[in-house]
Formats: C-alpha cells, structure tokens, sequence
C-alpha cells in the first residue's frame, strides 16, 4: 500500500493526531504489562515506539501548515523519521532539573542535541543483540535491566497518559493563531492562542502559568 504524502485537511490531520495517541497509548499499556511479566528488554523497545508515535502530532502540525511542495515534502519525511519522532522524550527529563519556561526546553529542538539518536538506540538495543567496542556481545535479555525499562516506560507514561482528544475547533484555533510557524511574535501569538481556547472551554488551565511558561508578564486582572 502506498504511503500518503499530500496535504491534509484540519479534519485528516485531527484524525491522524488521535490515531496516533491512541496507538501511543496502546503501545504504553502493553510495555506496562512487558513489565509486570519482567520482559525488560521488549517493555523498553515497546515504550520507545509509544513516544515515537506521540511525536507524531506535532509533527502533523507542521503537515497541515506547509505552504509548498518541497515543505510538505520534508514534514511527512519527518513523520516517518524515527528520530525526528522522538525528540520530546528529553522533556520530563529537562522539567525533573527545573525547566520552566519555554526556553528552557530548547535543547529538545537543538538539531546539534543527539538524544533523539540516544532513544533509537534504546530501541534497538532492546530488540536486537549485537557486538561492540573489542568484541563485547550485546543481548538484550541479559543487558537490559528493571531500571532501564521502567525509566523508559515511564517518559512514555509521562507524554502520553495525561493526553485528550483533539478536537477539530483546536486545531482550527491552533492553525489561525499559529498556522504559519513564524518565529515573529511567537510569544504573544501562542498567548492570544491560548485566550481563545480558554474562551471556547478547550483549555482549562491557568492563563498566569501559560505567560509564565513563555516568559511574558502575567495577564492583568479584569
């Protein structure tokens, strides 16, 4: 079968971003219960494929806004890109040493940052036995422990379990506020972005958080 590489509507991207968190969190349930059983090596394998599957959505985004040929080109690229799929998984860890604001989440996009080769390393290394450095043998059943398969499952649990539905209105809010990926004013388009979700009942959290996570002053009161 082959493999659809055109445009999207706000619709089929909606679809294609809920598919893809619901077989991330499938893919979670089932490292879960890799784990209970002391399958080490598959859980950790299993857990990476989730967070590779939540990447997915952002990456989806950048399909429903390119603007031309060789842009849509690059994003479905991506989206079939194992490592370009899981650079979110740094960001629990990045949180764990005090990120706060948006800023300080930039080594996840830093393209010079190797952690999205680190993570499919992981998965390989779970799946496969292999030789290394003078002739020191890799397998998978001896070498992954408790540790390393929980840690893993646990970033995956940490991206997706607190995950909702996309609507179609969200993503039409997210594409008229942010739809065209400038960096001019980026701060205070994803501000009006949230207001508007906030008036619409789609987010529910706290205005003074989203300007303090992208570093603005906080919102006056009424």
């Amino acid at each position: 079968m082959a493999q659809y590489r055109g445009e999207l509507t706000v619709k089929q991207t909606v679809e294609g971003m809920n598919g893809a968190l619901r077989n991330g969190k499938r893919l979670l349930e089932d490292a879960k219960l890799l784990v209970k059983e002391k399958r080490y090596p598959s859980a950790s394998s299993l857990a990476v494929l989730a967070i590779e599957e939540y990447g997915k959505v952002q990456i989806l985004r950048g399909v429903l806004a390119a603007k031309d040929a060789a842009t849509l080109k690059l994003r479905w690229k991506e989206y079939r890109s194992h490592q370009s799929k899981n650079i979110m998984w740094i960001m629990p860890l990045l949180k764990a040493k005090g990120a706060k604001t948006h800023a300080d989440l930039d080594e996840i996009f830093d393209p010079q940052s190797d952690h999205p080769k680190v993570l499919d390393g992981i998965k390989q290394l779970g799946f496969y036995s292999d030789c290394f450095g003078k002739c020191r043998w890799w397998e998978p059943g001896i070498s992954i422990t408790d540790k390393m398969a929980e840690g893993t499952v646990g970033i995956a649990g940490w991206l997706l379990e607190s995950e909702v539905e996309i609507t179609e209105r969200e993503m039409e809010l997210w594409f008229e506020y942010l739809g065209d990926f400038s960096t001019s004013d980026l701060e205070e388009r994803t501000y009006a972005l949230y207001e508007a979700l906030s008036r619409e009942g789609i987010f529910t959290g706290s205005m003074e958080k989203v300007a303090q996570f992208l570093g603005m002053a906080p919102p006056k009161p009424d």
